[in-house]
């Protein structure tokens, strides 16, 4: 039997935001910076509407001026979590594993933490928000469950760490929300952006949409 992990919420073990390396984007026009070019989805899309989906794997990523701070912030807190579960959980497992990537065409899965032993796994996923935004996370969790089983994982064990929880999830519930989650997914890939709404010149994907700019105003 796999053995449970010692999780503790995010604050817990950082407390506090911290400075660091500002992340140089690829370009920056206006309010706009793009980050990351084009590649692979993840599970991270899971729940986005599918015009952010289909512009994230045509053109990267690209987020409004500010949103960048707290990609940083949380890129630290995965790292510091990461350290802090193999410092204290390393003796029991067989096999860590620390966001590496595994192919599930057309979806890339990288899970935060991928622990194991006697060919069980278990996941952590780690949130640098609070437990009020659950629905936010759980489609992610999910689409990890699926994914890693289809591909071979004995998957008995999944978490969500918070800033604020630490919560235990159902496999087999994450397993079918998982296989819902990935078709989704799968078919806003093939699927363009409708005619857009009044609001998308708020989307840092207006500056590269398809659809041509002055009809987000009329």
């Amino acid at each position: 039997m796999l053995p449970t992990p010692v999780l503790k919420t995010v604050s817990e073990i950082y407390p506090k935001p911290e400075e660091g390396e500002p992340r140089k984007p690829i370009m920056r026009i206006s309010r706009f910076i793009w980050l990351d070019g084009p590649s692979n989805p993840g599970p991270s899309l899971a729940g986005k509407p599918h015009c952010v989906i289909w512009n994230t794997i045509l053109y990267g990523s690209w987020i409004l001026e500010g949103g960048e701070d707290g990609l940083d912030y949380g890129n630290r807190i995965h790292k510091a979590y990461a350290e802090w579960f193999h410092k204290t959980n390393g003796s029991l497992y067989d096999d860590i594993k620390v966001e590496v990537a595994f192919a599930l065409a057309p979806l890339t899965l990288r899970p935060d933490i991928l622990y194991g032993k006697n060919g069980e796994y278990g996941i952590v996923e780690v949130k640098s928000y609070g437990a009020g935004r659950m629905d936010e996370a759980l489609p992610q969790l999910s689409i990890y469950v699926y994914g890693l089983r289809t591909i071979g994982f004995n998957i008995t064990q999944a978490f969500l760490v918070m800033r604020d929880a630490v919560v235990g999830e159902s496999v087999d519930a994450l397993y079918k929300m998982g296989e819902y989650q990935f078709k989704y997914l799968r078919d806003a890939i093939r699927m363009p952006p409708d005619k857009p709404g009044r609001s998308c010149f708020k989307c840092p994907y207006a500056l590269v949409c398809r659809i041509p700019k002055p009809s987000l105003f009329s």
